[in-house]
């Protein structure tokens, strides 16, 4: 499902209320530049052998007088800029080396733009990456599409802002009927899976009914009768089959269709989570979400990017609620 952003969004654009500006994810900040530079920066602390050695007093001014360097949600306040991480997952978010757009990419303008940021930065973080370095990786905010409950261990997740259902892609009209995965209990059927760990951990088929392949592989498999669905997060199918019908890339598309949203088993969320010591910053953004939740402003921006009502509309609504499922 393709979907240009509006003028005030994304990549270098003059957004709406704050005029905040979201800095493109292809300007990175070179992780080594910023080791070398905190280097130099411990180095010209470090009193000289001829200096007695004294106890650093942290966030000492330049005076010697004590001063408390301001949160991230005071600096965000003030209109500061605020670095959320996020890895590159249709439909959560996309071309974030180039013009980034997606669900995640609109939510975090609309977001930080009500909380006063002046600028957005958006910092592209592979899904392979541990939640945990968000605390030393001078980021704000990170975003984890799915499996939320992962980063409870090390960090401070906020409360979901979506449900993670399953669905299956089939051919139309299948004469299976296929629902959810309680269909293949007779062991008739075989179903095509994600190569994804995380997406191959919520099916629930025996080994030999499962079948791993590319989703791009799914139309024609299907036809040949080699698997009778496919496998994946509903959005996610649902955005892939839209983008492809709509730039005309899959010749049987009008043949395709997906089944009705079902929860996975286990439950799985997306959210964004915080760094253990942000704890007034999750706080308000997890306000200003539930408020656009209650409003329709969630609705807003999901919907064109394919999320239903079910999605945006979670089991649970805590994040306690979602670190129980560790």
């Amino acid at each position: 499902m393709s979907k240009s952003v509006g003028s005030g969004h994304i990549a270098g654009l003059v957004l709406g209320a704050g005029a905040v500006a979201l800095l493109v994810g292809v300007s990175l900040v070179n992780v080594q530049n910023h080791d070398d530079a905190q280097v130099r920066a411990e180095q010209s602390a470090s009193p000289s052998p001829n200096t007695p050695s004294e106890s650093p007093t942290p966030f000492a001014s330049p005076e010697g007088d004590d001063e408390e360097v301001d949160s991230a949600l005071e600096r965000i306040e003030d209109g500061g800029t605020v670095r959320i991480g996020m890895p590159q997952r249709e439909p959560y978010s996309l071309d974030l080396e180039s013009a980034p757009r997606g669900f995640f990419p609109e939510l975090a303008d609309e977001v930080f733009t009500e909380l006063g940021a002046g600028e957005i930065e958006l910092v592209e973080r592979s899904l392979a990456h541990s939640p945990d370095h968000i605390n030393t990786d001078d980021l704000d905010i990170l975003v984890i599409p799915n499996e939320l409950h992962t980063a409870c261990e090390d960090t401070q997740p906020g409360n979901p802002v979506t449900e993670n259902l399953g669905s299956f892609l089939v051919e139309a009209r299948t004469p299976q009927g296929i629902v959810d995965f309680s269909d293949f209990d007779d062991g008739d059927l075989i179903t095509g899976i994600s190569r994804s760990p995380g997406d191959a951990a919520h099916v629930e088929v025996d080994r030999e009914q499962a079948v791993r392949a590319p989703i791009d592989e799914a139309p024609e498999m299907l036809a040949e009768g080699e698997i009778d669905g496919y496998a994946e997060e509903s959005v996610r199918l649902r955005w892939w089959l839209s983008d492809q019908a709509e730039d005309e890339q899959l010749d049987n598309a009008d043949s395709m269709e997906t089944t009705d949203p079902f929860p996975r088993s286990p439950r799985s969320y997306s959210g964004f989570t915080f760094p253990t010591d942000e704890g007034d910053l999750r706080r308000a953004v997890n306000e200003v979400v539930d408020d656009m939740r209650a409003d329709g402003r969630l609705a807003e921006i999901g919907e064109p990017w394919g999320f239903t009502h079910a999605e945006l509309s979670p089991e649970a609504q805590t994040a306690d609620e979602v670190c129980d499922l560790e």
